[in-house]
């Protein structure tokens, strides 16, 4: 969910900025995948990307690290055939990981809340109840 949340964040930032890609700047540069007529400034693969690894660290740190890891190694590929610039990249990773945090701090409580009410109802304590669990 907060990957959603953060690429739609993005929409907008991009459209503000309105930066061209490389390839429609530097038309003589080598392009090693197709071209894409929106915007440059944030990556949206990026912003995905730190969206995922963000919230992967917020529930694991190992899986957080290999989920970084793999975010920043596609942000250079992304960089590399062409598609943005190195400060998109950055920018969207930093993005989607600002945006995921934001979202953990402003539901956490609530959901807490909820799921802590939820327990306490009869009908969920007899279906979680340890004997219906066992049969």
């Amino acid at each position: 969910m907060g990957t959603l949340v953060a690429v739609g964040a993005n929409q907008p930032v991009a459209a503000l900025v309105a930066e061209a890609r490389p390839y429609a700047t530097h038309p003589s540069v080598l392009v090693l995948v197709d071209r894409s007529t929106d915007w440059s400034f944030p990556s949206d693969h990026s912003v995905m990307a730190g969206a995922a690894a963000m919230g992967l660290l917020l529930v694991s740190r190992r899986l957080g690290a290999v989920a970084a890891v793999a975010a920043v190694l596609m942000a250079a590929v992304r960089v590399y055939v062409g598609a943005h610039y190195p400060l998109d990249v950055v920018a969207g990773l930093a993005l989607g990981a600002v945006v995921v945090v934001v979202g953990w701090l402003l539901v956490r409580r609530p959901l807490t809340c909820l799921v802590h009410r939820g327990r306490a109802l009869p009908v969920v304590d007899r279906v979680l109840a340890p004997s219906a669990l066992e049969a």
